[in-house]
């Protein structure tokens, strides 16, 4: 349907920025701006750090807040601008927030994915399954194919650019199928005992 392929759209392009950026960027950092291999681990520290802290706070927000599509739209419009920061100001210390923001955009809304699958209206349990089924296994295919890409690009090209910037479009399709999709069920706030 086309809201399962939204929703995969919308965890295939963030899902295979971020495998290509731990993919690539330390080779990219350590190769091309000379950085020392410690440095580069700490980035990459840094980047799954962030990313665990985004979603902590987009579950407890999740809670909390009625509507889902700003989950996708936010950080998707996002997205592809952290994930070009990463390498475009990797001469400055300002690739420390560019990899924070990175990490943050690129798991903000996993919580809300999860989720809209089983708001959706009309679709039974095992429609459920397979809706999210569809999401893991695209989103597995795009992660498993963006590595692969941005290394032959860089072999074509003798730059990771084209690869790194490519995945930086492509993860747009987050906050594009925040725009497309519908609104679903409002969350009602946790009860107080």
């Amino acid at each position: 349907s086309r809201n399962t392929l939204l929703l995969a759209a919308a965890d295939a392009g963030p899902y295979a920025l971020y495998t290509a950026a731990l993919a690539w960027l330390p080779t990219f950092y350590h190769e091309v701006h000379d950085m020392s291999l410690e440095r580069v681990g700490s980035l990459m520290g840094i980047l799954s750090l962030s990313g665990v802290v985004s979603l902590l706070l987009a579950s407890a927000l999740s809670l909390r807040v009625s509507r889902r599509r700003p989950f996708f739209m936010v950080p998707g419009t996002m997205v592809g601008f952290t994930g070009v920061a990463t390498f475009l100001l990797a001469d400055t210390d300002a690739v420390y927030i560019a990899v924070v923001a990175l990490g943050f955009t690129s798991w903000f809304y996993l919580p809300v994915l999860m989720t809209v699958p089983m708001e959706l209206p009309g679709l039974d349990p095992s429609q459920v399954s397979m809706t999210i089924a569809m999401i893991m296994t695209v989103g597995g295919l795009f992660t498993f194919l963006s590595p692969l890409t941005v290394g032959a690009l860089a072999d074509l090209s003798g730059s990771y650019l084209p690869g790194l910037a490519l995945f930086s479009v492509l993860a747009w399709s987050l906050g594009l199928s925040g725009f497309l999709l519908p609104e679903t069920a409002a969350v009602r706030p946790l009860p107080r005992h």
